[in-house]
């Protein structure tokens, strides 16, 4: 059995939680079997649904809660927390020139 972990983390986008990060969040949600929610104030959704995030309207310095439970919940919080932390790596002027 295993326990629900908790973690806050903040919206660094200028443009907050869009469509755009909000479906590569829910792509990285669905790589894990844990149940992963978010929300803020109370209000929590369903981390692995688009449009439930996108209910959120987390604009730019918004704190949200996410909360994972089962078998692969740390590694699913710490990668969802690692998302937030990158500003959702949105592109910024520098990155074109970038060669993986």
């Amino acid at each position: 059995m295993s326990k629900a972990l908790c973690r806050t983390v903040v919206v660094r986008n200028s443009q907050g939680l869009h469509a755009r990060p909000a479906d590569l969040l829910v792509r990285m949600a669905n790589q894990f079997q844990s149940t992963i929610l978010i929300g803020r104030g109370g209000e929590q959704v369903d981390c692995k649904s688009i449009l439930s995030l996108l209910t959120l309207g987390a604009a730019d310095g918004t704190e949200l809660s996410v909360s994972a439970e089962g078998d692969d919940a740390e590694r699913a919080i710490d990668s969802i927390e690692q998302f937030f932390l990158r500003g959702f790596e949105e592109p910024s002027k520098s990155d074109s020139e970038t060669s993986a």
